[in-house]
């Protein structure tokens, strides 16, 4: 194995994500790129400032801080597992990228590990940026030992849970491809990562309650495979503790690693696509035919499962949670206008673009119900509340509509699954800096619903002023050709 070949293919993923993600949509015009950097900057600032303020306001106390980052240590398994399965399935659409890396000279194992590389720094990055606002206040309060926690209690456990996850995805590929039922993979690893998810949810969410109130009540410090290098440090003490710690870190990692690379498949092999059992008559009227266009891609199938994966494996009711897994489909309206392209190239389009638009909303609409209704009635069966339910559905009907808006002004590119990353991150920003803002005036309930109501209406006219855009740029194009 070649290092360089290693090096050059993780630059090549960056730059890929450079030009192709960070350089499409209302982002190829610089000034909006570098608005967009710089709002989302000041966003992060203004969590670490409200962070700050919260933690020398809650946690006047510099050993309470310590149970805080080592609770945190512990849930980061769950976060870790969440982004790992966010950017592994975005792998497993990205056809494009895998495709451009045949052009450069290097081996199976090499693109193996150069997109290991590339997928660690995406899932460390998104962790440590979670994370790194309370670590930050609590540094400043407590000072250099609150670093030292972050880094053995934190990021060690979100490294190690990062390699045993890869261990696990890659003996099971290796395990289907043994049996001969490799191109499954598009089904079983999404429900796989899935469900080791949820298992973390649900462990992960008691064990870090219940290792605080022993840490904080009981003053003892109980033992938990996540803070292993932590109580490695603490049992030596000193630079020689830091440094055993650190070196059993990279042990681990190592063996973890080196286990990923024996048992990967020595070759790609390509998704196969899967449909849904649905009656053709649908296909009689566009309405219709766009709602069989739901559920025909990879990602509608992925939240599909995942919704029905996340109704049974986590215990909603016992929690008093609502049931968020019915808005699950809500977030495939950053895919429904692009899915559409083939119906709109293949047939005329007479009509308006706001008679499209309400029907590409509806099409979304009748998923979510439909799949709401199923997992709705198990959910009351379990003894949940029916406003509850309809209260997601409320929250759903919201979401479809911003998430649409991000899928046409942004729409994600073909063969390029990462080209919806940053449209996610600016909605992220545009509604959370909103909420922010709602929260901090203290404005009356009524004054909310009417602000939401006008984002919203504001939503729909650029959906509806996109879409009219689009297409005359299309028939333009055609005209010319």
């Amino acid at each position: 194995m070649r290092f360089s070949a290693v090096h050059q293919l993780v630059h090549f993923y960056f730059l890929f994500l450079r030009r192709r993600v960070l350089g499409r949509g209302v982002l190829a015009n610089r000034p909006i790129r570098y608005t967009a950097f710089f709002g989302v900057l000041a966003l992060y600032a203004g969590y670490v400032l409200l962070s700050i303020s919260v933690v020398r306001k809650t946690f006047n106390n510099p050993e309470i801080i310590a149970p805080i980052l080592e609770g945190m240590g512990i849930s980061s398994v769950f976060w870790v597992a969440a982004f790992y399965t966010i950017v592994r399935i975005l792998f497993l659409k990205a056809d494009e990228l895998t495709e451009l890396t045949y052009t450069l000279p290097a081996t199976n194992k090499e693109r193996l590990i150069a997109s290991v590389v590339f997928e660690m720094l995406l899932v460390g990055t998104a962790t440590i940026a979670l994370s790194s606002a309370l670590a930050i206040a609590c540094s400043i309060v407590v000072g250099w030992k609150a670093v030292e926690l972050f880094l053995l209690g934190v990021v060690s456990p979100a490294l190690v849970t990062y390699l045993i996850l890869l261990v696990i995805h890659l003996g099971v590929e290796r395990l289907l491809a043994l049996v001969g039922m490799a191109r499954l993979r598009g089904l079983v690893i999404p429900a796989l990562l899935v469900g080791l998810m949820a298992i973390a949810f649900s462990m992960m969410r008691d064990q870090s309650v219940e290792y605080m109130r022993i840490r904080l009540l009981e003053d003892t410090a109980p033992w938990v495979p996540q803070l292993a290098f932590l109580r490695i440090e603490e049992a030596i003490g000193g630079v020689l503790g830091a440094a055993g710690a650190v070196l059993a870190l990279l042990g681990v990692c190592g063996l973890l690693l080196a286990l990923a690379i024996a048992i990967a498949p020595k070759d790609y092999t390509p998704l196969r696509s899967y449909f849904l059992a649905l009656p053709g008559s649908l296909a009689s009227t566009r309405f219709g035919t766009l709602v069989l266009m739901q559920f025909r891609s990879f990602e509608n199938q992925f939240v599909l499962v995942s919704a029905v994966v996340a109704a049974f494996a986590i215990p909603w009711k016992s929690w008093n949670a609502p049931p968020a897994y019915i808005m699950l489909p809500a977030f495939l309206g950053i895919y429904a206008y692009a899915s559409s392209e083939p119906l709109r190239r293949l047939t005329p389009f007479r009509q308006s673009a706001g008679v499209f638009y309400l029907q590409l909303i509806g099409s979304q609409a009748t998923i979510m119900l439909a799949l709401g209704a199923v997992l709705g009635t198990v959910y009351l069966a379990q003894g949940g509340q029916l406003s509850a339910v309809l209260t997601v559905f409320g929250f759903g009907l919201v979401s479809i509509v911003m998430t649409n808006l991000v899928g046409i002004i942004f729409p994600p590119e073909k063969g390029n699954p990462f080209s919806v990353v940053i449209g996610v991150i600016l909605l992220l920003s545009v509604v959370a800096t909103f909420a922010l803002g709602l929260n901090m005036f203290g404005l009356p309930t009524e004054v909310n619903v009417v602000i939401i109501a006008v984002l919203l209406g504001f939503a729909v006219f650029f959906s509806v002023l996109g879409i009219s855009r689009n297409e005359k740029g299309v028939r333009h194009e055609m005209v010319h050709l």
